[in-house]
C-alpha cells in the first residue's frame, strides 16, 4: 500500500553573508588550477543537510498543473522492446526525443516551437559516492551522471537567456518577445525506480527573490547560472512511489510569463526503508526550450 508521504533528508544551500559581497560559485575543470594564483578555491558553496516531508502524489498525479505547480505528471508510450533495456545515445535520439516531443505538444499548452537544449541519462551504481564527480566528463553525453543530491533549479533567469541568444544569434531577440520557457522531461529508464527518486518542489510554495540563490557555474568551454536552493518550512515537496518507465515528470526551469509557478526546484533523495539489493535508478532527462510565437 502506498505511504502519503516519506520523510527525507535532502540537501540545501546553506546561508553565509558572504554571498552579499561575492556571488556564489562552482568551478568545473578538467585541469589543476595554477599554483601561483592565490584564491585555490573551486567553489564558495556550502550545504545543509535538513529532513522534510515528501508527499507521495500517486493516485493524485492528474491534480497538478504546469503553471500552478510547476509540473505535470503523464503516462509517456515507450517502445514494448525498449524496456529493460540499457538506453544509448542513438536510441534516446531517434526514440525517446521525438516521444517527449509529442508529449510537450500535446500536454503543454502555446508549444509553437521546440529545441532540444540538452539531454543526459543519470545512473547510480551502490559501489559509487553521491558526491564523486571527479571521474565525470560533463561534456560527454555518453556518461552516466549521479542523480543530483542538491535541491536546485537548472537555470538561473539570465543564463536561460543567454542560451536562447546563443542558439538563436538572428532571431533570438524576437523569440524572446513572445513565451520562452524551458521545461524537462524526466522519466526512468530500465526499471520501477526505487533508488534515489526524483522529488519535485511545489512552484508556488516557493519565492524566486529569497528562496534560489544565482551560482555562477564555469567549465573550460562555457560559462553559465544555476539556482540552489534554500530551506524553508513552507515548501511542498512531492514524488511519485514505484515511478515506472511509462511515467513521466514534465517541469519547468523557467518561463518568462509571470505566473504562479515558473520553476520547479528539485532533487534526488533515498529513501530510508530502501533495501540494499534493490536496482540502482536509472533515468533520462530530456530539456527543451519551448517557444510561444510573439502575439
Amino acid at each position: 500500500m502506498a505511504s502519503d508521504h516519506v520523510l527525507a533528508e535532502i540537501q540545501f544551500l546553506k546561508w553565509t553573508d558572504l554571498y552579499l559581497s561575492e556571488k556564489p560559485f562552482q568551478l568545473f575543470l578538467d585541469y589543476d588550477i595554477p599554483v601561483d594564483l592565490q584564491d585555490q578555491r573551486t567553489t564558495n558553496l556550502n550545504f545543509e543537510d535538513k529532513r522534510v516531508f515528501v508527499e507521495n502524489m500517486r493516485g493524485r498525479e492528474k491534480l497538478f498543473e504546469l503553471d500552478k505547480h510547476g509540473f505535470l505528471v503523464r503516462d509517456f508510450a515507450v517502445p514494448v522492446p525498449l524496456q529493460g533495456q540499457i538506453i544509448d545515445e542513438d536510441t534516446v535520439m531517434s526514440t525517446y526525443v521525438p516521444a517527449a516531443e509529442k508529449l510537450l505538444r500535446t500536454e503543454v499548452i502555446g508549444v509553437d516551437r521546440l529545441f532540444l537544449l540538452d539531454r543526459r541519462v543519470s545512473a547510480r551504481s551502490a559501489a559509487e559516492r553521491m558526491d564523486d564527480i571527479t571521474s565525470i566528463d560533463l561534456l560527454d553525453r555518453s556518461q552516466r551522471l549521479k542523480p543530483a543530491s542538491s535541491a536546485h533549479v537548472d537555470h538561473t533567469a539570465v543564463a536561460s537567456i543567454n542560451h536562447v541568444l546563443r542558439e538563436f544569434p538572428d532571431e533570438g531577440e524576437h523569440l524572446l518577445r513572445g513565451r520562452v520557457r524551458i521545461i524537462n522531461v524526466w522519466l526512468p529508464l530500465s526499471h520501477t525506480v526505487k533508488d534515489w527518486p526524483l522529488a519535485l518542489c511545489d512552484g508556488s510554495t516557493i519565492s524566486l527573490e529569497h528562496d534560489l540563490v544565482d551560482t555562477d557555474i564555469v567549465r573550460r568551454s562555457y560559462q553559465g547560472g544555476t539556482m540552489y536552493m534554500l530551506h524553508r518550512a513552507v515548501h511542498k515537496w512531492y514524488f511519485l512511489e514505484d515511478q515506472k518507465t511509462t511515467e513521466a515528470f514534465i517541469f519547468k526551469q523557467f518561463d518568462l510569463m509571470e505566473v504562479e509557478a515558473r520553476v520547479c526546484p528539485h532533487v534526488s533523495f533515498k529513501q530510508s526503508d530502501a533495501s540494499e539489493d534493490i536496482l540502482p535508478r536509472e533515468s533520462l532527462e530530456m530539456r527543451f526550450i519551448v517557444f510561444t510565437n510573439p502575439s
